[in-house]
C-alpha cells in the first residue's frame, strides 16, 4: 500500500508540471496604429519642424486593461484585453506618425533632443475622453494648441469631441475605431498647420 500511494504521488507531480508547462496565456495584447491620409494635406511651399509636447491623458485610461463604457456611469475593465504599451505612450507614438504622413517636414515628441534646431511650431494635446462602448462608438474629445515655435504663443485652439460606429462587440475593432480618431485629431492639426505656414 505505500509504494501504491507512492506511486501515485509522483504521478500527481508529473501531471502537475506538465499541465503547468503547457499553460495557455489568454491575454490579447493590442496596440493603436498609425493611418494613412487620402489625400494628405501636405503644405506645399516649405519643410517645417513640429513637436508634439508631453500629451495629457486621464487617468482612467493609463492602466494596462482595456476599459470601456458600459451603462450609466458605469464602466468596465477586460481582464484578458490589455494594451501592448503603456497609452500614453501609444497615443504620442501614433500622434508622431500620423502627423508626419500629413505635413511636409519633421515631428519629433518633446523627449527628443532639440538643440540648435529650428522649431517651426509646437503641439499640445490635451485629451479629456477616450474610451468606447462596445458595439456603438468609440470617443475622444481633446483640446488642442498650435503654439508658436519661438515664443510659444498660441496660435491657433479647439475643442473638439471624434466619434467613430462600432459594428460590432470586439476589442480589435474599438482599438481599429481608437486609431482612426486619432488619425482624424492629426488631420485637423495637420490642416491647422499648413494653413499657418502659409498666412
Amino acid at each position: 500500500m505505500p509504494f501504491f500511494r507512492k506511486k501515485i504521488r509522483v504521478i500527481f507531480l508529473l501531471s502537475s508540471v506538465f499541465f503547468s508547462g503547457c499553460a495557455i496565456d489568454l491575454h490579447q495584447h493590442y496596440l493603436l496604429s498609425a493611418i494613412t491620409p487620402t489625400p494628405p494635406p501636405k503644405n506645399k511651399m516649405t519643410s517645417l519642424l513640429l513637436v508634439l509636447k508631453p500629451l495629457e491623458l486621464p487617468n482612467y485610461v493609463k492602466q494596462a486593461q482595456i476599459l470601456t463604457h458600459e451603462q450609466g456611469s458605469r464602466v468596465a475593465l477586460s481582464k484578458i484585453n490589455l494594451w501592448a504599451e503603456p497609452m500614453i505612450n501609444g497615443v504620442e507614438r501614433v500622434l508622431t506618425q500620423d502627423l508626419a504622413q500629413r505635413i511636409e517636414g519633421e515631428v519629433l515628441p518633446s523627449a527628443q533632443r532639440l538643440q540648435a534646431k529650428k522649431i517651426d511650431y509646437f503641439i499640445l494635446v490635451s485629451i479629456s475622453d477616450f474610451i468606447g462602448t462596445l458595439g456603438q462608438e468609440a470617443l475622444l474629445s481633446v483640446h488642442w494648441q498650435i503654439l508658436d515655435g519661438k515664443r510659444q504663443k498660441t496660435l491657433r485652439f479647439k475643442r473638439q469631441t471624434y466619434r467613430e460606429t462600432l459594428p460590432d462587440y470586439t476589442y480589435e475593432t474599438l482599438v481599429i475605431a481608437q486609431s482612426r480618431l486619432l488619425a482624424s485629431l492629426s488631420d485637423d492639426l495637420a490642416q491647422a498647420v499648413v494653413q499657418l505656414s502659409d498666412e
